[in-house]
């Protein structure tokens, strides 16, 4: 693959300006001690001017690309198309205690993304980010499917009618298959806060949602000797929030915490025809179905209670308890073909059962020895430093009791 790339970039700067009077000469005089010290203090702040409180950047351009080869692999993560771009802008300021950010990448592109930041230091927390993540895996796929509903593949009847009759008509087929670019995109949205009182309390909540459409390589079987290729729809959504508050007073920490993930997936399953067949027979099916991951979610609240001993140690107890379960879906029969009889199944649906995960784990620590070096601490016993300039035992035990 070669690439000929030809980039023309123009980065500007904002920046204060600072304006200098000019004195009006004066005869020499000896000033007093005081005038003297004063004089120097405005020396040294004319050599070392205060850092500004309001600043920006952009980097803008033009671009153009020519590539020989195989385009996906160059731009499987990214979006490096012709024409105007707007690489990099960056701003911030700090106003009335606060400190303000923002900033936007490859604006107006498919792999954008913008964030932002707010924070009282000391008090409040706020950020977000908008981004956006292509995937492009090919240009040049090729196939005989068509996506007629979400989670439906078909191909035309006259093509499988032909095949069915005569096998070798497939390769004459393969030759009128559609091209389509293979891909698929993510928007991920991403917020969270921190709080700190002034009462030794912390709060703090995380939030991110992403959506996927698209399109991803897929396959299905007719038995293990009739295997075809397809592509399986993206269409999905995963939202994780995870907020904690956290209290901390002399000796005691204590921590609450609550966590949980929601999966939908909008194609639960994909039903595609078998290029070899166009009906059904008790030895061979003219349709193929297998399923897809099902919508779900999992909840869990979690807390901890930690007292700090003497001689640096510290006793700790930990509990969380979860919850997994799934949306209820229908269940996919045994198959699709129609010349074979009906099996039934021993339920309908997946019945919605949640599955709890609780767990307590109790855990001591200790920490001996006159080095003031620090080192994280393992579950083994270790000796860290030379003898000759002190050494440090470190032991640490975990009790975990499952429920």
């Amino acid at each position: 693959m070669r690439l000929h790339p030809l980039l023309l970039a123009i980065p500007f700067g904002l920046f204060p300006v600072t304006a200098a009077a000019q004195a009006t000469a004066a005869p020499p005089t000896t000033a007093p001690p005081a005038a003297q010290a004063s004089t120097a203090a405005d020396d040294e702040a004319e050599e070392h001017p205060p850092l500004p409180t309001t600043y920006g950047s952009l980097d803008m351009g033009v671009r153009t690309t020519h590539i020989d080869g195989d385009g996906a692999r160059y731009e499987r993560y990214r979006d490096l198309g012709n024409g105007l771009f707007l690489e990099r802008a960056r701003f911030a300021t700090s106003q009335g205690g606060w400190m303000l950010s923002a900033g936007a990448d490859h604006v107006g592109r498919r792999d954008q993304r913008y964030d932002g930041r707010a924070s009282l230091p000391g008090r409040l927390k706020l950020w977000g980010r908008y981004d956006q993540i292509p995937m492009l895996m090919s240009r040049s796929t090729r196939t005989l499917f068509t996506d007629t509903s979400p989670g439906v593949l078909e191909i035309d009847n006259a093509i499988q009618a032909q095949v069915q009759a005569q096998a070798s008509y497939l390769a004459t087929a393969v030759q009128t298959a559609r091209r389509f670019d293979l891909g698929s995109r993510r928007h991920i949205v991403t917020g969270g806060a921190e709080w700190l009182a002034n009462s030794g309390l912390t709060i703090s909540t995380h939030v991110q949602r992403m959506d996927r459409d698209g399109a991803i390589p897929f396959g299905g079987s007719f038995g293990h000797s009739n295997v075809v290729e397809t592509f399986a729809p993206v269409q999905h959504t995963l939202t994780d929030l995870d907020s904690s508050a956290e209290y901390a007073q002399g000796n005691v920490l204590a921590r609450g915490g609550y966590t949980g993930s929601w999966f939908h997936n909008e194609v639960t399953s994909l039903t595609f025809d078998n290029p070899w067949r166009v009906t059904d027979s008790t030895s061979a099916s003219s349709r193929g179905r297998t399923a897809l991951a099902p919508s779900n979610s999992m909840v869990g609240v979690n807390g901890l209670l930690s007292y700090r001993l003497p001689y640096k140690s510290r006793a700790s107890i930990y509990g969380s308890v979860g919850s997994l379960r799934d949306d209820g879906a229908t269940l996919l029969p045994f198959t699709v073909n129609t010349a074979l009889p009906v099996t039934p199944l021993d339920r309908n649906t997946t019945e919605d059962t949640p599955r709890r995960a609780p767990s307590i784990s109790v855990s001591r620590r200790a920490r001996f020895g006159p080095s003031t070096s620090t080192c994280a601490f393992v579950p083994t016993t270790t000796t860290i430093g030379h003898p000759s300039s002190g050494s440090r035992s470190e032991s640490a035990t975990t009790t975990r009791f499952p429920l």
